[in-house]
């Protein structure tokens, strides 16, 4: 991640003309904030194989709620992947008849409403899943939250303050906050992998796996 996040910034400068060697860096899929970026490419394989790894504990220790966050993280990377959210603000755009203001275009504001939407099934998910659950399980919860408000501080709320200060912006602070963005989306998602890890390598002792 750390070597991936060093050659975005290595991409910003071999784009600038700052020396011959870090113009191997000028493809566009080093830039993390483009669409199909390696940086992008490597989150969708973290969040996916944590979702995968959450519904495998899952089942080993029947947790309803280990796997409603499987199922939430799922959710987060195929929309993201498949860029749900932009179509369906497209669509609210034309149906709604939704206008730009405070700095954000038509389009914002309907990924915004998109995003809403997916948060409210995200967190009736979850929160079916923390009535039927342990106090242990909750707890663990309470881990991954904490690291989806961060992510979603910087995929929405960075994001969203990026289009209203862009045009305002010097020319080294639009890529500072550009690769603040991008490293406040990409660390979420190694520690979403590692906690994960870090439940199927040490389980709690009062929730034993099912046996084989």
């Amino acid at each position: 991640m750390i070597l991936l996040l060093a050659a975005n910034v290595a991409h910003i400068a071999g784009a600038d003309g700052a020396g011959r060697i870090l113009r191997i860096f000028n493809p566009v899929s080093w830039n993390g904030d483009h669409d199909g970026s390696h940086l992008e490419v490597w989150g969708h394989i973290k969040l996916f194989a944590t979702s995968a790894l959450l519904i495998a504990l899952a089942f080993s220790y029947r947790s309803l709620l280990l796997a409603a966050w499987g199922a939430v993280l799922l959710l987060i990377k195929v929309d993201d992947l498949f860029q749900i959210h932009e179509q369906v603000g497209e669509v609210f755009v034309v149906k709604l008849g939704l206008e730009g203001g405070f700095g954000l275009r038509p389009q914002d504001f309907g990924e915004l409403l998109a995003w809403a939407i997916l948060g409210t099934v995200a967190l009736l998910v979850l929160l079916i899943g923390h009535i039927r659950t342990g106090p242990w399980e909750r707890r663990q919860s309470l881990f991954f939250a904490g690291i989806l408000a961060l992510l979603a501080v910087f995929a929405v709320g960075v994001d969203m303050l990026h289009i209203i200060v862009h045009d305002s912006l010097s020319y080294l602070a639009l890529h500072a906050v550009t690769l603040a963005e991008t490293a406040g989306e990409i660390i979420p998602m190694s520690l979403f992998l590692a906690l994960a890890i870090k439940l199927a390598v040490a389980p709690h002792t009062k929730s034993k796996p099912l046996s084989t």
